[in-house]
């Protein structure tokens, strides 16, 4: 049998150790398999949705809320081209500068 080379190996050694860690570490190994794995492939789809779209949109954009129209609370609301808002300082104009006013 001629001996395996580096690449050959470490495949081996990947292959087999499901088994040895599950020989080794049973709890351990199915809490990562069981939990763990998911969490973080769901980390990931969740950071790949998120992040790609920041900065492109503002925040009130990217999200609508379906309401009745005789709802109290939706009537209450202002569009985001109201803003300033009240309870911003007098020193900021504008507080979304996206929606600056033409300059003369």
């Amino acid at each position: 049998m001629a001996p395996l080379n580096r690449f050959q190996r470490m495949v081996k050694w990947w292959q087999s150790m499901p088994h040895r860690m599950l020989k080794k570490y049973p709890e351990q190994t199915l809490v990562v398999a069981f939990f763990v794995v998911p969490a973080s492939i769901v980390a990931v789809y969740k950071f790949g949705y998120i992040i790609p779209q920041r900065g492109q949109k503002p925040y009130y954009l990217n999200r609508y809320a379906a309401v009745r129209p005789d709802d109290e609370i939706a009537k209450n609301w202002r569009d985001a081209k109201d803003y300033p808002a009240y309870y911003l300082p007098d020193s900021m104009e504008f507080a979304l500068p996206h929606l600056d006013p033409p300059s003369k």
